[in-house]
């Protein structure tokens, strides 16, 4: 029946929204641990899938790690290749949690360039992502990484300025956790 092939069909696309988040998450895993090579695979084959499945969110986190794994390995150009493309995803779709992710990461390869005001304005363009998602961590590593930059420059009050603010949201989020886990 129609409704038959059309169940087997959204059960078909899930699986392989599944698998493609499997990936992703094996990806990363090997990319903390230093191993780049079996990361880049394992983002490969999630980023081939996503393509083939048309799940355009898992395409853009695909694209936004491998260039994680190539700033991680030194190669700059071709880490903001991975993350422009997944970037223009993010902007068409209104995908906020990876579009931040992918600002960090070309933040981050701006700094190792010393191209410290580009860096910046991507760490800056990440904050109010990250703080409409809810995402803490982010909010506090890209915080840090303004101040790392304004401490490279010399410009001790404003590096301090940005350490501050670090704590101040790094204190807000320990209460949070305080009152979520010990009440």
């Amino acid at each position: 029946s129609a409704a038959q092939q059309a169940l087997t069909q959204t059960k078909r696309i899930q699986d392989s929204v599944n698998e493609t988040k499997s990936y992703i998450a094996w990806g990363r895993v090997l990319r903390y641990q230093g191993f780049y090579e079996a990361a880049k695979d394992m983002l490969e084959r999630a980023l081939a899938l996503a393509r083939a499945s048309h799940n355009r969110h898992g395409e853009a986190e695909s694209l936004c790690n491998r260039g994680s794994v190539c700033r991680r390995q030194g190669n700059y150009s071709s880490a903001q290749t991975f993350c422009q493309e997944a970037l223009t995803i993010c902007h068409a779709n209104d995908y906020h949690a990876v579009e931040a992710d992918c600002l960090n990461t070309l933040g981050l390869i701006q700094y190792h360039l010393e191209v410290y005001p580009a860096a910046r304005d991507y760490f800056e363009q990440a904050i109010p992502l990250y703080y409409t998602i809810g995402d803490q961590r982010g909010e506090l590593k890209s915080f840090h990484n303004i101040g790392l930059i304004y401490l490279r420059l010399g410009d001790y009050n404003a590096a301090q300025d940005y350490f501050e603010q670090t704590q101040d949201l790094g204190r807000e989020q320990r209460s949070w956790r305080t009152l979520l886990f010990h009440h």
